[in-house]
This record gives C-alpha cells, sequence and structure tokens, in this order.
C-alpha cells in the first residue's frame, strides 16, 4: 500500500488512518510505523483528541498525528469494529476529521 499512499498524498485528497488502540486484527502500532515510514511532513505531534459523551465530562478519545492531507489517529478502547465499538468517540472523530479540527 506504500505507492499508493505515497501517490494518493501528491494529490489534493485528504487522507484519514484510524484504528482501535485494543484491535486485535490491525494493530495501531503497525499501521503508526507504517505511517512514519511514508516520510510525510507533520502539522502537528502526537496529541490527545476528546469528545463528550451526554451529561459527563470530557474524556480522551484516543491520539492523533496530523500531516499535511493525511492524520493517523486511534480510538481509545476500541478494537477492529470502531463506529460499533465506540460510535460517540468514532462520530466525534470524524466530525473532527471534517471540520479539519485535526492540526
Amino acid at each position: 500500500m506504500y505507492a499508493q499512499y505515497q501517490k494518493a498524498m501528491q494529490t489534493r485528497l485528504r487522507i484519514m488512518l484510524f484504528n482501535g488502540d485494543v484491535d486485535s486484527v490491525c494493530c495501531y502500532l503497525a499501521d503508526e510505523w507504517f505511517v512514519d515510514a511514508l516520510h510525510a511532513k507533520e502539522r502537528s505531534e502526537y496529541k490527545q483528541w476528546f469528545y463528550q459523551p451526554s451529561n459527563k465530562s470530557k474524556q480522551v478519545g484516543g491520539y492523533y498525528k496530523a500531516f499535511k492531507r493525511f492524520t493517523f489517529a486511534t480510538v481509545r478502547g476500541s478494537g477492529h469494529y470502531v463506529p460499533k465499538d465506540r460510535p460517540l468517540a468514532s462520530l466525534t472523530m470524524f466530525k473532527m476529521y471534517l471540520d479539519d479540527e485535526f492540526n
């Protein structure tokens, strides 16, 4: 997939790669190493992102690293099926991505 990601990063496309941090099928560390191997210019260091369940204080949704037109994110406590495992956190993550809040 390396060549496809390199090619896609040279276009105007925005890309998001995300993993649940307890995914036993696709290890988020391997995907993070893959992202690092792309040698893309970082816009941000590894940071936390947050979501707010109703009537509760903000909670850590996961972590992210932003690049130019590319975002790598994890979803805390989620397995392989992120939207099923953490629906509110994943919805928040997708909205943040669409609103370009990962920077």
